[in-house]
């Protein structure tokens, strides 16, 4: 599929690609640092390259990606890296290499489609350790089936991690026409039209089957709709993967339809919480963005944008009434408020309540480790 959004959509780029970038290169990095202990080689793979740039310099996907390669094949020997970048048109892709060229010691760039590329990926897996990143403008480009195949090689040994922009407005918005379905409140978006999806087996294709057409008519709303496909969504790739969690990115935090969703699965438990940390700073990102110019006595922010420190705490303490380790009760708290608060932020607050008695270890110290025993007292 090629980039719907025309050349003009890599003049420059939006806030909330920013975000969108900042949560690949915050995971990658640790990621690929974790996963080169397990003695395999790893693939990551840009499934929508695009040019590699935008026009106003500020680099896409595959920079960063290269780039997060680069400084870890400088740091050390450990860890063996590929990358495949993957451009179906054939302008952008004539700008992908010329930007990547610096990179070709390890990056290979691909002039076809991903699903072209897809077959490769599915052999991949067997030797490789895999991470896909797969932007493409709309959804229409990822075909739940061809998708499956490598999903379903997810196992105890070998690793296949996926992050996902779930364009659910764009999708939305196909559902509507191939239902013939107009609700008061639909938007439209100025980067996000042109969604050229309007049948039910074309929308069929991209979620896996015909699921969620009930559910779909029978919303009152437009953001209820997106909802509903997100969460049908989820619920598809928790069918394959053991970690499953998403990251709504929006223009304004209060606004009721993100731009996009970032969806993302993996095997491991350690996945998630290195992605709970890299959405909980895109979040802190956008909390900077929608700050008050001038200081205020009272935080005029919601509480979903700037989370409240003091329900951290009750959380802490209501989650530990049980004795656990330490590594436990922070992936408790992590499940319970994906994306909110951050590992560091978390096991302070912790060693705080340890220190006001509020917990206590089974040892009585205070500096502990994630196998200590800690209890709300």
């Amino acid at each position: 599929m090629s980039h719907k959004a025309g050349v003009d959509f890599f003049k420059s780029k939006r806030d909330w690609s920013l975000r969108k970038d900042l949560i690949l290169s915050k995971y990658l990095r640790p990621y690929l640092t974790k996963i080169a202990t397990q003695g395999r080689p790893v693939l990551i793979v840009d499934g929508f390259a695009g040019p590699g740039k935008f026009d106003d310099d500020k680099p896409g996907s595959p920079l960063i990606i290269c780039e997060v390669v680069r400084g870890l094949r400088a740091q050390s020997a450990k860890g063996s890296y590929k990358v495949w970048l993957v451009e179906q048109d054939p302008k952008l892709f004539d700008q992908l290499k010329a930007n990547t060229n610096q990179f070709r010691d390890f990056m290979t760039a691909h002039n076809v489609t991903f699903g072209e590329v897809l077959t490769k990926i599915e052999k991949a897996v067997s030797e490789y350790n895999v991470f896909l990143y797969l932007d493409p403008f709309t959804v229409t480009g990822l075909a739940w089936n061809a998708l499956d195949r490598i999903f379903q090689q997810v196992n105890h040994r070998q690793s296949v991690e996926c992050l996902i922009n779930f364009n659910v407005c764009a999708l939305a918005r196909a559902a509507c026409v191939s239902l013939g379905k107009n609700f008061k409140d639909q938007i439209e978006d100025d980067i996000m039209v042109g969604e050229s999806a309007s049948t039910i087996a074309t929308v069929n294709e991209s979620l896996g089957g015909d699921w969620w057409r009930e559910p779909f008519c029978a919303a009152q709303s437009f953001p209820k709709a997106c909802e509903l496909l997100t969460q049908g969504y989820i619920k598809k790739l928790r069918e394959r993967f053991a970690e499953v969690c998403s990251h709504e990115i929006k223009e304004r935090h209060a606004h009721a339809v993100p731009k996009y969703v970032l969806v993302f699965g993996s095997r491991h438990p350690d996945a998630l919480e290195l992605m709970n940390d890299a959405m909980a700073q895109s979040l802190e990102l956008q909390a900077r963005t929608e700050a008050p110019s001038q200081p205020t006595l009272f935080e005029t922010r919601s509480t979903t944008l700037v989370p409240d420190q003091s329900d951290l705490d009750s959380s802490i303490l209501l989650l530990g009434k049980n004795e656990q380790s330490r590594g436990d009760l922070i992936m408790s708290v992590i499940r319970n408020h994906f994306g909110m608060y951050t590992r560091p932020t978390i096991r302070s607050r912790i060693k705080t309540l340890l220190t006001l008695r509020k917990m206590k270890s089974r040892s009585g110290k205070l500096r502990i480790n994630d196998d200590e025993m800690i209890k709300t007292i």
